[in-house]
Order: structure tokens, then sequence, then C-alpha cells
């Protein structure tokens, strides 16, 4: 019985015997249009204030006082504190005589108001009395001249109160445009003090105290630097790599930080072939390394792309050296000349040309069935 066993397993054995073989002569194939070459590609940026922003005047004058100086904070209580200010003594002049106007125009509204109510009572008196003499006329207790003199004088005071009343309506339609003239007064001398938004560091002094500032002109440059960005220029390729994955960034140091792809300049340079690409590096890194992040600092964007020339890689042990060429061995034993298209550590990078697809080698140490 133990005899039978045995000779099962060796039969057993012997069957599956050539399917091993074959198996592991099937894994030690190297299939090259399956391991398509990839160059890399470092691209350096340097980091910049990812906001900017120009502090101007909007009205002309003279230029009295600018305190902060390149590298200052804007700082105060306010949201946007006051940083500089222009010559406001024919600004607070316009003002003063608004506001006078106003006065004036709300005198005039206030005895028009009492010429209106005394108009009104003689008005109306006159009217009582027009009535009251018709009605004696037209008992014959009075004459018919009387009864018209008194209509005539009751319609005058009617008339006059109309006119009151028109120009009661001018003078209010004039008192209001003494308000909003003394509101745009007002926005005008506010707008002789400049101000800044609070955090923000002064890039450049683009005018000194005393200069004449003319409506439009920049005064100060201000950066934000609690968010930076790093301008790069990217092939389309290297575009299309780092839209489709996670950004990394490093330094020579070894620090490394994660990016945030936030703009891509729609425009296309024909001549570099490239596009104008921002990227944006977020508040989610390692606190210390987000603490030490600092404009000007040089950071390397490293990407794998596809090789452009379509190269093939090919590991050492599949690869003969013969003189200045080398050659590889087919599945079928035949050796075939490459043309090779650089050298890396790992083995050789070739060209595609005149490789079949299905093209499938084995290694060159084997025992060589037809020689080149």
């Amino acid at each position: 019985m133990p005899r039978l066993r045995l000779v099962t397993c060796l039969l057993f054995c012997a069957m599956l015997w050539p399917l091993l073989g074959s198996s592991q002569a099937e894994e030690s194939l190297w299939h090259p249009h399956q391991h398509p070459a990839q160059i890399e590609r470092r691209i350096s940026g340097f980091t910049r204030a990812a906001a900017h922003l120009v502090i101007g005047s909007e009205d002309g004058g003279i230029l009295r006082q600018l305190s902060l100086e390149v590298g200052d904070t804007v700082d105060g209580d306010e949201d946007w504190p006051v940083v500089a200010r222009l010559d406001q003594t024919l600004a607070y002049e316009r003002v003063a005589a608004a506001k006078a106007s106003l006065a004036e125009h709300q005198a005039q509204l206030a005895q028009m108001a009492k010429d209106i109510a005394r108009a009104k009572r003689e008005s109306d008196w006159w009217r009582q009395e027009q009535q009251r003499v018709a009605e004696l006329a037209a008992e014959g207790r009075a004459s018919t001249r009387d009864a018209d003199e008194l209509s005539f004088r009751a319609d005058a005071s009617e008339l006059s109160l109309a006119s009151l009343t028109l120009r009661r309506d001018a003078a209010t339609a004039a008192l209001r445009r003494s308000e909003a003239q003394l509101v745009s007064e007002q926005h005008i001398l506010s707008r002789h003090q400049l101000r800044a938004p609070r955090g923000w560091v002064v890039a450049a002094r683009l005018l000194e105290p005393g200069s004449q500032v003319g409506p439009g002109s920049g005064v100060l440059e201000l950066v934000r630097l609690d968010q930076l960005e790093i301008p790069l220029r990217l092939s389309e390729a290297e575009l299309a790599a780092i839209r489709n994955g996670p950004i990394h960034l490093s330094r020579r140091d070894g620090t490394r930080i994660q990016a945030l792809l936030h703009a891509v300049d729609p425009r296309f340079d024909p001549q570099s072939r490239k596009r104008q690409v921002f990227l944006r590096i977020p508040a989610e890194n390692d606190k210390d390394t987000q603490a030490n992040l600092e404009s000007g600092q040089e950071w390397t964007l490293t990407l794998h792309l596809p090789d452009p020339n379509g190269g093939l890689r090919i590991p050492k042990a599949y690869l003969r050296q013969d003189l200045d060429q080398w050659l590889v061995r087919r599945s079928d034993g035949a050796w075939m000349q490459v043309r090779a298209l650089r050298q890396e550590a790992e083995g050789l990078i070739i060209s595609a040309d005149g490789l079949a697809p299905g093209l499938a080698l084995r290694p060159a140490n084997g025992q060589t069935d037809t020689q080149p």
C-alpha cells in the first residue's frame, strides 16, 4: 500500500513539473512595452506674497503725512487704520461752506413755514368774510360791490398762499441739495485720509510727504505675507501631472510641504510652450514648517513624466553589450540589436522603434539558441 502511494505522488509530480517550469519561464520573461520609461523633471520657484494691494488717492492734493516705512505692518484698532493724510485745508473749507449753506436753507425753510401759516390764516379769514358779506348782499343788507371786493381779496390771499407753498417746495429742494452737498464734501474730506487693511505689510513707498498726489495715484504698495504662492511655468504634460495628484515641494535641506494648484493662466506661450501656474501653500502643513515660511524661499517641484521619446526600460539582466552595440534576447532565443537612448543605474532606456508590440525578452545570461 505505501508503495502504491509513492508511485501516485511521483506520477502527480511528473505531471506538474512541466507546468511549473513553464510558469517560471513566463515569470522570467521581460515585456518591454509594459515598462515605459519615465523622466524626472525638477522645477524650482520662489515663494512670494499671494496678494498685493496699492493704496491710492481718489482726489488730488499734497501728501502731508506718511508714517509707515517699508517692512512695517499696518496696525491699529480699526480694521482699516489711517496710514497717510493729504492736505485737508481746502476740504475743511468746503465742508464749512456746505454747512453754512445748509444752515441758510434751513433758516429760509423755517421762515417760509411761518409765512405760509400766516398766509393760510389770512386766506381763511378773507374767505369767511367773503361768504358772510355775500350772504348779506343776497338779503339786501350789503352792497354787491363790497361782496365783489371781498371775493377778490379772498382769491388774492389764496393765490398768495399757493405762491408761498411753491416757494416752500423750492426751498425744500434747495435744502436737500445742501444736505447732499454737505455729505459729498464730508466724503471728500474723509478721502484725504488714506486707509489700509490691518495686518498687511508695506512693500514700497511710492510717494514721499510733500509730493503732489493726483487722483488715482498710488501712495503705498502692500503685500499680505500670511498667504504665499509660488509661480511656475509648466508644459502641458507637467500641468497634467500636478492636476491628477497631490503636489509636494521640497527644499535642499530636506523640508517638504504640500501645495495646492490655485490658478492657471489661460494664455499659452507659443515660444516656451508653457503656461503660468500659481501654487498656493495651505495652512494644513506642519506648524513648524508653516511658521518658517517666508517670501523669497526656493522650493522644488519634482515630477516623473512619461519619456517624450517613447523609450522603454530594460533591466541589466536582459542586456548584453558587444563593443558599442546593445543586444537583447527574444523569447525564442534569438538575439536582436536595440538602440540605446540613455543609461540608468538599473539598466538601459531603449527606443521602441522596430520592437514588436508583444515582444518578450529572456535574460541575457541564459543559453543562446541563435547567435547574433
